[in-house]
């Protein structure tokens, strides 16, 4: 069902798998996998074509850059809007790494690689005109998240905990800077664009916290 909806899901899945089994050198797992995959997908977009008319939702056909049908002038009136998007999603994320750099093993770097890879993909081809915000990111972030609740029992020294604290604070005034000058979204919009300081503060108070 997610599938039929956001297709585009499937990098996350299939990234995760596979980065973890290469990491664990199962690559007799790894080439079933990627082959019973492969023919999932075949299947599944088969019927989707054969019942619908095509094998993509219709969105794909307007905001993904190899089958869009906008043209370079509209595209590029909504570039101003995915730099935001792009960079408000790194801005959630960035505040965690410290978290994550805490528990280095083969699961963070599987939900890492399978996050990076998602938003990747959508800022390297997706155009983001009425994009609603930054929801494209979106499905990459309980990856990260859970990265991250990995590493909070390794929070076991005042020191970990202070450095924590300091890198979320740090986060707190680049989000205050980025929206000052206009750079993520602010009142500056219009409409569905406007996000007040307000609407930021649970962001502004709650990372610095984090460690506490």
């Amino acid at each position: 069902l997610v599938y039929a909806v956001r297709p585009d899901a499937i990098l996350l899945s299939f990234t995760l798998v596979v980065v973890l089994l290469a990491s664990r050198a199962a690559w007799r797992p790894l080439l079933r996998f990627v082959i019973w995959t492969g023919l999932g997908l075949v299947l599944l977009s088969a019927g989707f074509y054969a019942y619908y008319g095509t094998a993509l939702p219709l969105s794909f056909f307007l905001k993904v850059s190899p089958l869009s049908i906008y043209d370079a002038d509209y595209v590029h009136m909504g570039l101003v809007n995915k730099l935001q998007n792009v960079a408000q999603t790194l801005l959630l994320i960035f505040p965690l790494v410290p978290l994550i750099a805490l528990r280095r093993d083969r699961v963070n770097l599987a939900l890492c690689a399978a996050a990076a890879v998602f938003i990747a993909f959508h800022g390297l081809t997706t155009f983001e005109i009425a994009a609603y915000h930054a929801r494209f990111y979106a499905p990459a972030l309980p990856l990260i998240f859970a990265a991250a609740l990995r590493g909070v029992p390794e929070l076991s020294t005042r020191k970990r905990q202070a450095a924590v604290f300091a890198f979320g604070a740090f986060a707190s005034l680049l989000v205050w800077v980025a929206y000052a000058r206009g750079w993520i979204e602010s009142p500056s919009g219009y409409g569905p664009d406007i996000v007040t300081l307000a609407e930021y503060a649970r962001y502004l108070v709650g990372v610095p916290a984090l460690a506490l």
